[in-house]
């Protein structure tokens, strides 16, 4: 079990939370759950309710559309990644499922107390946004056509 300080440690060690300092990251800490899950858990379902942030401290897990030979993988992330910050923004339901890939202990952060924390400390909007904007930049490269380049006209 962490303590608050190695949970403000580890928080200023992620990407989505490193810009954050003193009383932001204190509050933050204070509202991290612990839980653990074995390799091969499903987190959470596509079109479940989400109401939780994960942020995980070690292990992998898979972010994946569909089931069985459907099912597509969107991505795969590890010790410091974030995912379910979606849900916790718009109250709509989860987008895609999270499977673990290997055991894993994640710090969680309930939705009701980080709306909370974000009405009181802005900065904590603005990485949000950030680690959004990221991602939807990434989607937009991946479902992007290759360009095609001709003599004639150029790259189309």
């Amino acid at each position: 079990m962490l303590l608050t300080v190695e949970k403000m440690l580890f928080l200023k060690s992620v990407p989505l939370f490193a810009s954050l300092e003193g009383n932001d990251l204190v509050s933050l800490s204070e509202i991290c759950a612990e839980q653990e899950m074995p390799a091969g858990s499903a987190v959470f379902h596509e079109n479940e309710e989400g109401n939780q942030l994960y942020v995980i401290v070690e292990g992998k897990v898979k972010v994946f559309r569909g089931e069985d030979a459907a099912e597509r993988q969107l991505a795969e992330l590890g010790e410091r990644e974030c995912f379910g910050e979606m849900a916790l923004l718009d109250s709509e339901l989860r987008s895609a499922s999270v499977a673990t890939l290997e055991p894993c202990r994640f710090l969680v952060i309930n939705g009701d107390d980080f709306r909370d924390l974000i009405l009181n400390h802005p900065k904590i909007s603005l990485a949000i946004l950030r680690l959004l904007s990221q991602r939807l930049r990434k989607a937009d490269e991946m479902s992007a056509p290759a360009a095609v380049y001709t003599a004639a006209q150029g790259y189309m």
